[in-house]
């Protein structure tokens, strides 16, 4: 029988963490108390309109298709365009996790496929050298845990890397990345990084957009400052959405 929930240690084997794969969530061992994860965290509502305004798109899209077809439109066809939505949703979900899965063997074993010759060409043009791959991290200090994708070093620096097929490098996913970084610089043990790096692989194009800021930069502090308030924001609107739920018939 397949295991609920991976166990993992952090902190010198001081700490022991769960994290549950099918509802994606993060607990300590010691007493099963959820742990914020980095996506939580950083995720801003603002972003979401992007994502409003390409459902709305698509869903026009099939609708006015549907209408040139027969000139009227039924009640059915509404569903559908909803079910249309949400099947080309989890068609860019789902290559985006194959892409990833690619990436992680190459990384591993150093397995080709066709479909990574840009970001081979790319890890050779910067002579880039995997550390790590797919290590959990965990911040004691503002308790809160994720599995980061990449650390590599280019030109004798190290790098956090955060792999992304979505349509933009977005603020959240700065922020994600840079939130990886103060829990991974946090634990004893080995050299902090010299930067984070957002490496995007067009989906449509396949070219790779990559987006580099070293923490000696004014940019990267400013974003880790922001960075640093955001356990404590989520905490705040946590606490308000328990006294608004106890308010509510």
């Amino acid at each position: 029988m397949k295991a609920e929930y991976i166990e993992f240690e952090v902190y010198g084997w001081d700490i022991k963490i769960r994290f549950y794969p099918k509802s994606h969530v993060y607990k300590l061992a010691i007493d099963n108390a959820i742990i914020p994860s980095v996506s939580k965290l950083a995720k801003f509502k603002y972003e979401d309109r992007w994502l409003m305004r390409w459902s709305a798109k698509v869903a026009s899209d099939f609708l006015r298709k549907k209408y040139n077809e027969k000139i009227y439109l039924e009640g059915s066809d509404f569903f559908d365009a909803m079910e249309y939505y949400d099947t080309l949703s989890k068609e860019a979900c789902d290559i985006g996790k194959r892409i990833h899965a690619k990436i992680h063997k190459y990384i591993m074993i150093g397995t080709l496929d066709p479909i990574l010759d840009c970001f081979i060409d790319w890890k050779e043009k910067w002579k880039i050298k995997f550390l790590e791959t797919e290590k959990f991290v965990y911040s004691k200090e503002y308790n809160y845990c994720w599995q980061l994708d990449v650390i590599f070093e280019r030109k004798w620096k190290k790098y956090i890397w955060d792999f992304k097929t979505s349509w933009d490098i977005y603020t959240s996913n700065i922020l994600q990345t840079i939130l990886y970084a103060i829990a991974y610089d946090e634990e004893d043990g080995h050299e902090p990084v010299d930067g984070i790096a957002i490496i995007r692989i067009d989906k449509q194009t396949w070219e790779i957009e990559e987006f580099i800021i070293e923490n000696s930069d004014i940019e990267y502090q400013s974003y880790q400052e922001v960075a640093r308030q955001l356990p404590y924001i989520h905490g705040v609107y946590k606490e308000l959405e328990k006294r608004i739920q106890k308010r509510l018939p």
